[in-house]
């Protein structure tokens, strides 16, 4: 069945791109995304859906399939929309945030956000002012980080993860966070 669906959505694919360059790939998505967006804006949505795990929280459901769409886009084309990103790069800080209370590391993906975890050892609590354990990366890294396609060291090694203070490497034992496969 699942591998009907990958066709299935393979031939659409090809349909709707073809040999075309990004250009009129686009302005042939841009109707599609404001359909997408105002059936989002309707009052009468469910709060649930059916999907193929059993009943989840809309929302849940559409961030899911916006981490697979994106993860989608990067793995293909090298790129995803920035929005998409903005909001995949929030939802996953927010999983790790939930994962790992506590205020020890923040963890800085600008421009998108910044959360505060838990160190795994013994480690200061942050209230106000610099933290004194950061950890910061683009979104690009984040999302590799996240999703289990790049590791914490070589992310380091390469100068991508900059973290700072003597708990900021702990944060490695967060990640992945989400695997898709």
């Amino acid at each position: 069945m699942r591998e009907l669906a990958a066709d299935d959505v393979a031939e659409l694919i090809n349909r709707l791109m073809g040999d075309e360059d990004r250009e009129p790939c686009a302005a042939q998505l841009d109707p599609l995304v404001s359909e997408l967006t105002a059936a989002l804006a309707r009052a009468d949505l469910p709060n649930t859906v059916t999907s193929s795990v059993g009943t989840v929280r809309l929302i849940d459901y559409l961030r899911a399939n916006t981490i697979s769409v994106v993860e989608f886009a990067i793995g293909t084309v090298g790129i995803a929309q920035p929005a998409a990103v903005g909001e995949v790069v929030r939802c996953l800080a927010g999983v790790l945030a939930d994962r790992f209370p506590g205020r020890t590391i923040e963890v800085r993906v600008p421009p998108y956000t910044a959360v505060q975890i838990g160190s795994f050892t013994d480690g200061p609590t942050h209230t106000r002012g610099t933290p004194p354990n950061v950890v910061e990366m683009d979104a690009q890294t984040f999302l590799a980080l996240a999703l289990g396609r790049q590791s914490w060291l070589r992310a380091v090694d390469n100068g991508t993860v900059r973290p700072s203070g003597v708990h900021a490497d702990e944060a490695a034992r967060a990640f992945p966070i989400y695997r898709l496969y």
